[in-house]
């Protein structure tokens, strides 16, 4: 016959706490036996498939849990911040962008702390060697952000990244800088000279000068 396993809410809460505790002490084995025992009377335990991902680190697993655990409940932050923690710890340039995306989606939950998932994000953003490839997730997200208010901390965040990399832009990344320019007032000088760099390096002297120019008048 089969054994059938019954947890009440007050032994589920017990060893959720106590998977908590094993994650925060890195004892992980006990966290996800603890998780699993939850998860067996009770597939649908929101917190125990977040601290089963924490607890399966880079395991494919995890990247399973959080997104079961986002799919119940859209509208936590919890399984996306480990989503994203998830996808920059794994380190591949794919994982890297989809870390982006994660903490940017972070950021438009209310009451997030903003100043530490842009600081996450701006991280991340400096770690993807292919510049291209990270200014097509930028115009992506620019070009779905419909809110003004946060459409400006992006390109001020974006803007901070773009002075700081030292990648060689591609075609993606002048679009970008060409977006930012079309939305920002007065573009300081340093800006400005990454500005000229990437057409330099994408369109040639040409049309560099053409622009320095155009920007004058």
């Amino acid at each position: 016959k089969c054994q059938i396993f019954r947890l009440n809410m007050a032994e589920a809460k017990i060893l959720l706490k106590e998977a908590r505790k094993a994650v925060d002490e890195n004892d992980f084995d006990v966290a996800i036996t603890k998780c699993k025992e939850v998860l067996r009377v009770d597939a649908k335990n929101y917190m125990a498939l977040v601290l089963l991902g924490m607890a399966l680190r880079g395991d494919e697993r995890a990247f399973v849990a959080f997104k079961k655990a986002i799919s119940l409940k859209g509208s936590n932050p919890l399984a996306y911040q480990g989503l994203a923690k998830a996808y920059e710890n794994e380190g591949s340039a794919e994982s890297l962008k989809a870390s982006l995306e994660v903490y940017y989606k972070i950021s438009s939950f209310p009451g997030c702390n903003e100043l530490s998932v842009f600081k996450s994000f701006h991280e991340v953003a400096l770690r993807i060697d292919d510049a291209n490839a990270r200014d097509g997730i930028f115009n992506n997200l620019l070009d779905g952000e419909t809110d003004a208010i946060k459409k400006d901390k992006l390109i001020s965040l974006i803007v901070g990244i773009l002075k700081t990399s030292k990648n060689i832009p591609g075609v993606q990344s002048l679009v970008l800088y060409n977006k930012i320019i079309g939305a920002i007032e007065k573009p300081d000088s340093d800006f400005l000279k990454k500005y000229f760099d990437c057409i330099l390096n994408v369109e040639g002297h040409e049309s560099a000068l053409n622009k320095f120019w155009e920007l004058q008048n």
